[in-house]
């Protein structure tokens, strides 16, 4: 506390005592101060009166002031050991860095996004190679192959019997290897297209009125308006027919075309004999009957062999509806 134009009690202050303005220590022994009050100024405050110091304080002068005042004794500042030169310069430079967040989340998004379409891709890639090595179901089915033809090897004995069907020649036919002709694959004026010619024709032989059967035994039956068609097997005059100057007759009707057509696929009738070329059927070796007309040869609809199939007239090919037997 600086002083403040008031005269102390005394010359001087007392050794480790503060001095106030009107302050007179007390007398000897005493504990308490008196104030009094000098000149016309005010009464100073009642404070203790300064004691000894205690273990551990000090009196400390303070530099720009009058008066002492009693303060603890401090020890000696800690001194953290941070050891050697090097080590103190790092911890002194050393700077707490934020932590970085997990990198992982990152990673596997980054993950799924590469296998995702890679996954697709295969997908799609597999679905494409199974599409294209099954075909395409909408696909039209392509024609069928042709059956090869079984040519002959080694010596040809020319003394050797061959096969009805071998020793039969046709008009334009080629030679084959084993000294016959082969049938000619050419389209036969009328045939629109035919791929097979049947045998030579074979001459008539006049005699009773015989049934006409397919291969699976099934005869034909003249009915009702004309209509000719396969049954079964009886006794009937219906299904008795005779041969008479390349005709094929039953009940005295002959066996005729609808309307004259010569298409494939026209029906095979019963009616009145005229003589026309469309009544003559020329009976082959192989068991085919070829209209002279239409030069095409009886067989069934749809290649049929079940009773109640119609007859027609279709390109020869030598298939077994096309072949019929007398008797």
């Amino acid at each position: 506390m600086r002083e403040s134009g008031i005269t102390p009690a005394g010359d001087e202050a007392l050794p480790g005592r503060l001095r106030v303005a009107g302050y007179l220590p007390s007398p000897e022994g005493s504990t308490t101060g008196e104030l009094t009050t000098v000149g016309d100024g005010p009464t100073a405050p009642r404070i203790p009166a300064p004691r000894a110091p205690l273990e551990g304080e000090e009196f400390v002068e303070a530099p720009d002031e009058a008066s002492t005042v009693l303060m603890p004794k401090v020890g000696p500042e800690p001194v953290i050991d941070l050891g050697a030169p090097e080590q103190r310069d790092l911890a002194e430079s050393h700077e707490l860095l934020p932590s970085l967040p997990d990198d992982d989340e990152p990673r596997h998004r980054r993950w799924w996004l590469v296998a995702v379409p890679v996954v697709v891709m295969l997908f799609i890639a597999v679905i494409a190679a199974a599409w294209h090595l099954s075909g395409n179901p909408d696909d039209p089915p392509g024609p069928d192959p042709t059956p090869p033809v079984a040519l002959p090897t080694g010596p040809v004995d020319p003394d050797a019997p061959t096969s009805p069907g071998a020793a039969n020649i046709a008009p334009g036919g080629s030679a084959t290897a084993s000294g016959s002709r082969r049938p000619n694959t050419s389209a036969t004026p009328g045939g629109g297209g035919t791929t097979f010619t049947p045998g030579p024709p074979v001459a008539p032989t006049p005699g009773p009125p015989l049934p006409v059967k397919n291969s699976a035994g099934r005869c034909v039956e003249s009915g009702d308006g004309g209509r000719v068609a396969l049954d079964f097997c009886g006794s009937e005059a219906n299904q008795q027919w005779q041969e008479n100057g390349g005709t094929l007759t039953s009940q005295g009707r002959c066996l005729s075309l609808n309307d004259g057509d010569t298409a494939s696929g026209t029906r095979v009738e019963t009616a009145e004999c005229t003589g026309d070329a469309s009544q003559q059927w020329q009976k082959r070796a192989d068991g085919t009957w070829v209209n002279a007309k239409s030069n095409r040869c009886l067989d069934t609809e749809l290649n049929s062999t079940l009773p109640g199939a119609r007859l027609i007239i279709a390109d020869c090919k030598g298939s077994t509806s096309q072949r019929w037997t007398m008797g």
